[in-house]
C-alpha cells in the first residue's frame, strides 16, 4: 500500500513562504501518519519565526516546476479525502482514534501561527474540504471540485467546518445531497477568494503570500491569535479581547514602528527584518 508523504519546503523564490503538499497516488487520499505529519508541520509553525505564510496544495506529476499545469496534463486531486479501504470494517473504538487524529490536524491548520492558503488544483473531498475550509484563504483552478460525500460513506463529519465560510442552506445542500461544485460556485458566497487556470493556480497564491509575508511577523501571528481566541465568542466580548490585543500590540516595537511609518509616509521596518 502507498503509505504517502506530506511534503514541506520553503519557497526558493518567494522569502518567508513554506510550501506543505499532500502526496499519495493516485488521488492524495489522507492516512493517519499524514494527518499527524500535519499535525508536526503547522503545530511546529509556533517555533519557525522564519515562516510568515504557508501554502498547502497537492501533488500532482503533471505540474512543471511546482508552477504549473503541463499543456494537456492530468490533475489529481487536492486532497481526494480520508483512504476509504478500511470503511467496511469500521469499529466505534477504531474511528474514535481516527477522529481524534484528524480532528488535531484540522485544528492545526485552522489555529496555525501564520496566515495560510489552501491551493486548490483539483477534486477537495471530505477531509480535503475540511482541510481547504481550515486555511484562511482559498485559491481555486478551475479544475477544482469540492464536495462533502460523508452521508455516502457513511460518516457524519464536514458540516460544521463547511459552515465557516458557506451560509447555512448552502452547507446542508452540499452535506445532504454530497454533490460536487466548482470554484466559482463557492465564490459567489465568499468561499473562494480568487478562481485561476490550472497554470495560474501557485502564480496566484503566491501573490497573496508575498502579500501576507511583508507584514510584520509578530503583528501578524498576534492577529491571527487573535482571531483564532475570538471566533467563537459572541459578538460583544470578542470585541473587546480584540481590544486587549491590540494593547499587546501597541507595546511591541513593530506596533510601535507601524504606527510611526504611517505617519512619517514611509516603508516600516520591521524587527525581524533589521
Amino acid at each position: 500500500m502507498n503509505e504517502g508523504t506530506v511534503h514541506e519546503q520553503m519557497s526558493a523564490t518567494h522569502k518567508h513562504v513554506l510550501v506543505v503538499t499532500i502526496d499519495r497516488a493516485p488521488i492524495n487520499s489522507m492516512l493517519m501518519p499524514m494527518y499527524q505529519r500535519v499535525v508536526e508541520i503547522f503545530e511546529g509553525l509556533r517555533d519557525r519565526p522564519e515562516v510568515r505564510c504557508a501554502i498547502i496544495t497537492g501533488a500532482n506529476p503533471d505540474v512543471i516546476d511546482g508552477v504549473g499545469l503541463k499543456p494537456g496534463g492530468k490533475n489529481r486531486p487536492f486532497i481526494g479525502g480520508a483512504d476509504t479501504r478500511g470503511l467496511a470494517s469500521r469499529t466505534s473504538d477504531s474511528v474514535g482514534e481516527r477522529s481524534t487524529i484528524s480532528r488535531r490536524a484540522y485544528e492545526a491548520v485552522r489555529l496555525s501561527p501564520v496566515p495560510t492558503i489552501a491551493a486548490v488544483n483539483g477534486a477537495a473531498l471530505g477531509a480535503g474540504f475540511v482541510i481547504a475550509t481550515s486555511c484562511d484563504f482559498i485559491i481555486a483552478s478551475d479544475r477544482a471540485r469540492f464536495a462533502i460525500p460523508e452521508i455516502d460513506v457513511g460518516a457524519m463529519g464536514g458540516s460544521r467546518h463547511a459552515r465557516r465560510i458557506l451560509p447555512d442552506m448552502i452547507m446542508r445542500y452540499l452535506t445532504m445531497t454530497a454533490e460536487r461544485v466548482d470554484g466559482e460556485f463557492m465564490k459567489q458566497y465568499g468561499a473562494t477568494l480568487e478562481v485561476t487556470k490550472p497554470e495560474g493556480l501557485m502564480e496566484t497564491a503566491f501573490k497573496l503570500a508575498d502579500k501576507l509575508a511583508a507584514k510584520s511577523p509578530k503583528l501578524m501571528r498576534l492577529r491571527k491569535e487573535s482571531m483564532g481566541v475570538v471566533t467563537e465568542m459572541p459578538f460583544a466580548a470578542g470585541y473587546r479581547v480584540e481590544q486587549f490585543y491590540t494593547a499587546l500590540a501597541v507595546g511591541m516595537k513593530d506596533g510601535q514602528e507601524a504606527s510611526a511609518s504611517v505617519a512619517e509616509r514611509r516603508a516600516p521596518v520591521w524587527e525581524d527584518d533589521e
